[in-house]
Parts: C-alpha cells; structure tokens; sequence
C-alpha cells in the first residue's frame, strides 16, 4: 500500500530517541538522571482520584454529551473567566481527549489543504505535525534568545501571507519557558485584526508560573475573545498527564464545528474521569499550588548551577517545567545531547528538535525530584569543565 504523503513531513519525536536510550543504559545499571520528560513527578491529588473513584462506584461509565458533562463545562467556564479576566460561557467550552485534540480541533475549524499556520519557533514539535495532518503548512517566526525569545511582530508581520488563516501562540512557552507579556500580545492582537487570523493560544502552563506571575491572556485584549481559540488542561497543573483530559474555549462561531469534529472523531470524552476533572477545578487547588511551589524550588536551583557552569547562556523563563540555556562551544547539539547522555550519563532533549533556532541549546525539564535535577546538572558542570 502507498502512505498518504503527509506523514513524510512528520518526524519522530527527538525526546522518544532519548527516552530509549537512556532506558538502555538503566537496563545496563547505569543511573541516568532524567532531565528530559517533561511529565510531574507527583501522584495524582487525592481528592481527584477519590471523586473518580466515586464517579466509577455510582456507575458513571456510560456515553456522556459529545461537548462534555454540562457541570464540568460550567466550572471550566467559571474558571477560565476568574483567572483570565474575561467571560467565557459554559456553552463555548469543550472538553476534549487532552490539550492535544483540542488544538486539532481548533484549528479544523478554520484551515482548509495548503492554508498556513504561523508558529513561532522552537516550538513543541506536535504543534508542526498538527498543521501537516490537516494538509496545511506551518510559517515558522523565529524566537531569538538574544531578545528574552520574545516574539518579533516586524518578522511575524513579513511571514503573513494572504494564505495565513491561525498564528499558534504557547505561553508559558514549551520549550523557553518565556511569558508573553501584555506589550507583545497587544501587538500580535493587532496584526490578528488586521489579517483576520485565528489566534490558537495553547495555555496548559497557565498555573506553573513563578515568582506571584500571572501570565496575561491574549483572550482579554479589546476585540481579541471572538478571534481566540483558548485550550488548556488537567495534565500539567494537577499532575494528570496520563488521564488525558483537556479543553478548549471557542468563539461562538467556532462551536459547533469543533463540535462535529469531535463527535466524529472521539465520540466524548471518558465520562468518570470527567467526575475527577471537576473536583480538580473545585478542589484541586491547594496541590496545584503546592506543586508548583515546588517546581519554583527545583527551576530556582537549576538557574543557580546553570549560571555557574562555563560558557553557558540562559534566560530563565518565567514558568512551565523547562529550561532552554544555550551552550556556546557547542553548535551541533544533537552531539551534545547525545554525549552527555552517553558520558555524563545525564538525558536531555536537543534544542533543534523543537526548530532550527534551538541549535545550540538543550531543553531541561525540571518537573523531575530535586535530588535528580542536582544530581545531573553536577555531572553536567563536571563534564563541561573537563572540555573547557
């Protein structure tokens, strides 16, 4: 049989080659210190697992409503409006099978074959086998590290085309872990008045920030609420990457065809863990809070031994697990992450895996124990220091 075209376009996720590997030499009774996963350490919150647990009991395993169990899209609804500053009804809200569907279908609502994504970049890497699936084509505007990888409207401005239909916005940024702050979301507001664009603002970080941040919404600029496709979860905040739940907030127009979309590709989302999701916003709060309090600790940490190491250039984002230093004596850093796996026995992620303005960089996750994080980033200083 002949593959579809599309899939050439996809690579294979550079983190899956690491994980492997690094599940290699453990096998081998090597200790590896993984820095390269950016998945929570923590359980799951009792009171989460607990209202699943209740959901199952009662019998709560039957096909629920396509757009999700109306009490969670009204608490979603109530959230999002507190914390982002704006309204959003329940009837715009759909829970979805994680954030990952509910960018798919976000942007299905808008894109037809050849139609362009702007995407700055690095940049998660589904978020280019998103668009290639949909048969259309990711822009991708460079972030530079010179300049905070704040976006740049004067190159985001020269990479709109008349076939430009979304622009793809993550903040807290995976991989930077950058916060766009309101001047750079007033600007890229206006460029999305004036072409007529889509913003997609992939939001799951939102409550792992540091530092008594609260990262600004696109969503609440004047006008922006009806061009704003607003996704974000349950994975990172609340330690529940592997229930797979998410959601997104859609302008009334948008609605009902992602709706479709979902219907017919997911059906509805699992309906007892719906149960878990709400009592996550209702009562989740207090080990939200505490894991992220922790995560401050280990990022702090991990900015104070970078900082020390030789030929080491970072910016510190302002949340979400990651860390993105660049390491001036290194350009190739696929060799880098592969030497330092190898050698110092320490797992990160090339920063080229996530666009070609992460050469030279590596992507450290700090959602690991603490213990782990000092542990790799001494044998990273140690290795550095031996080839300085």
């Amino acid at each position: 049989m002949n593959v579809a075209q599309r899939f050439s376009h996809i690579p294979s996720p550079a983190i899956r080659a690491m994980v492997e590997r690094s599940q290699q030499l453990e096998k081998s009774g090597i200790r590896v210190a993984h820095l390269e996963i950016g998945r929570p350490d923590f359980d799951t919150p009792e009171v989460i697992k607990a209202a699943t647990k209740a959901a199952l009991d009662r019998g709560e395993v039957h096909y629920g409503p396509n757009a999700g169990l109306p009490e969670l899209r009204k608490a979603v609804a109530h959230y999002m409006s507190e914390r982002r500053d704006v309204t959003w009804e329940s009837d715009q809200v759909l829970i979805t099978n994680g954030a990952i569907e509910a960018l798919y279908l976000s942007l299905m609502t808008v894109l037809e074959p050849d139609d362009e994504v702007l995407i700055p970049e690095p940049c998660w890497t589904a978020y280019l086998g998103i668009v290639r699936l949909m048969n259309a084509v990711p822009r991708l505007v460079p972030l530079q590290a010179n300049n905070g990888f704040d976006l740049d409207l004067v190159a985001l401005r020269q990479a709109i085309t008349p076939r430009t239909k979304a622009l793809l916005l993550n903040t807290p940024h995976n991989p930077t872990g950058v916060i766009l702050e309101r001047p750079s979301l007033e600007g890229i507001a206006e460029l999305a008045q004036e072409h007529d664009l889509l913003i997609v603002c992939d939001e799951i970080y939102d409550q792992i920030c540091f530092d008594g941040q609260t990262p600004p919404t696109i969503a609440a600029l004047p006008g922006m609420q009806e061009r704003v496709a607003l996704v974000c979860g349950f994975s990172k905040t609340y330690s529940m990457t592997g229930w797979r739940i998410g959601y997104v907030a859609l302008p009334h127009p948008l609605v009902r065809p992602a709706l479709l979309a979902h219907a017919n590709i997911m059906s509805s989302v699992n309906t007892f863990i719906q149960y878990g999701a709400l009592a996550a916003l209702t009562g989740g709060g207090p080990a939200a809070a505490l894991m992220s309090a922790e995560y401050q600790k280990r990022r702090d940490e991990a900015v104070r031994l970078l900082q020390c190491m030789p030929d080491v250039f970072l910016t510190p984002g302002g949340g979400s697990f990651f860390l993105f230093p660049r390491f001036l004596k290194f350009r190739d850093d696929q060799q880098l992450a592969q030497r330092l796996l190898e050698e110092a026995h320490v797992a990160t992620v090339p920063g080229s895996a996530f666009g070609p303005t992460g050469a030279g960089h590596l992507r450290l996750s700090v959602s690991c124990d603490l213990q782990s994080i000092l542990e790799g980033l001494e044998r990273m200083h140690q290795w550095l220091t031996a080839r300085n």
